[in-house]
């Protein structure tokens, strides 16, 4: 629209020079034969004060720009963008209120993850402590356990050093040092298989072993090895 007033003010203003012009013409010189619009001279019956049509230049002006007609759907197709860019602009604003209660979640997340691997942390810590201490224990088992193993192996050996009475052996002669051998006051040297059950006793008078039953001093069950 305002375009359109400065043309409407240019072409008044072109209007009144060719008026001005016009005018002293016929004062100073000669009249000169008016053209019509055609730029062909005017006919006797045509105004000789009919202003020229407007040059070139002027509709060229006028037909390069854009009409008020063009410019009015160019303002409704703005229109039309502002308001999708304005329903853009709130699910952009939804979606970074999304995003931003996510970061805070993810946070949150993080912190107790955080406090989580300290506790797993510390429980890992006590776990080692206690893994070392049973390892030790085991170690003092192992330990334990072959001596108890040697001990088996070798006998529990004799409480005693001299001469004892059984009642199924009567007086024999044991001592911490000569276990498992042992010397019967009646049947001479023997060894006691230690760990057999029923006991088992090898006569070297004899050659032969024997068991030991309790009520009974010495019963035969077995062949000479």
């Amino acid at each position: 629209m305002k375009k359109l007033l400065i043309l409407l003010s240019v072409i008044g203003m072109t209007v009144s020079v060719f008026a001005d012009k016009g005018g002293k013409g016929e004062s100073e010189n000669e009249p000169e034969e008016p053209a019509n619009r055609n730029g062909e001279p005017a006919n006797e019956t045509e105004n000789p004060n009919t202003p020229p049509p407007p040059p070139p230049n002027v509709k060229d002006e006028v037909e390069n720009n854009t009409s008020p007609s063009d410019l009015l759907k160019k303002i409704e197709e703005l229109e039309d963008d502002k308001d999708a860019l304005a329903k853009d602009l709130d699910n952009h604003k939804a979606f970074r209120e999304t995003l931003i209660k996510q970061r805070q979640e993810l946070r949150d997340e993080v912190e107790k993850l955080q406090d989580d691997k300290s506790d797993l942390l510390e429980d890992l810590d006590t776990a080692s402590k206690e893994i070392k201490s049973l390892v030790e224990e085991q170690k003092a088992l192992r330990t334990g356990l072959h001596e108890l193993e040697d001990v088996i192996d070798k006998g529990p050996g004799s409480l005693f050093k001299g001469w004892v009475y059984s009642q199924e052996l009567k007086w024999v002669y044991v001592s911490p040092s000569i276990v498992p051998y042992a010397f019967s006051q009646n049947d001479g040297w023997m060894l006691y298989e230690y760990g057999t059950h029923p006991r088992r006793v090898y006569y070297y008078t004899t050659k032969k072993w024997e068991l030991l039953d309790e009520g009974q001093k010495k019963q035969n069950t077995t062949t000479e090895k």
